[in-house]
């Protein structure tokens, strides 16, 4: 479905993606516990294992990208931990990452005290307790987020004005 862009449309896709209750599967609750033990710890992270993971999939630096460059969508920053579990769990899809940030930004609306502050793994645990959407559903939200903008298609998730009702 091709929409036209509005100021609410990420508020519109968390709200759908958070409504989803999906138990994690096997390998995706490994990941998660993993290094939501290592978050907890503080276990280092094997650099050399960092950088051969960045050469598979774009999806942490792509993270740590969209996230610093772009105050006027996110306020907040996410741990090291957090973007190493989501990049191994969504095998760098972008778009579904894309989301969830849109996700923790409504979070963070909705608890102004998040604001500028790491989100950790236990706090994405908070925005998603049941468990996260699965690819048909992110999909599907993906699909509707799309608009037209210039007479072409493109991502409302990618302009600042969609994140304009979720903004403190």
């Amino acid at each position: 479905m091709i929409t036209e862009l509005r100021p609410n449309i990420a508020q519109e896709c968390a709200i759908k993606l958070m409504g989803f209750r999906n138990q994690l599967d096997e390998l995706q609750a490994t990941i998660f516990l993993k290094f939501m033990s290592a978050e907890i710890s503080q276990q280092p992270i094997d650099e050399a294992w960092l950088k051969e993971l960045d050469s598979k999939t774009p999806c942490r630096i792509y993270m740590t990208d969209r996230v610093k460059n772009n105050p006027h969508f996110y306020q907040f920053k996410v741990s090291d931990y957090l973007m190493i579990a989501l990049t191994l769990m969504f095998e760098g899809r972008l778009g579904s990452i894309t989301m969830l940030l849109a996700c923790i930004q409504y979070y963070v609306f909705q608890h102004p005290e998040l604001k500028d502050n790491t989100i950790t793994i236990s706090i994405f645990a908070r925005i998603f307790p049941i468990g996260i959407p699965n690819e048909s559903q992110l999909q599907s939200v993906w699909d509707s987020q799309k608009c037209t903008r210039f007479q072409a298609y493109d991502n409302a998730l990618d302009y600042a004005e969609s994140y304009k009702s979720i903004r403190l």
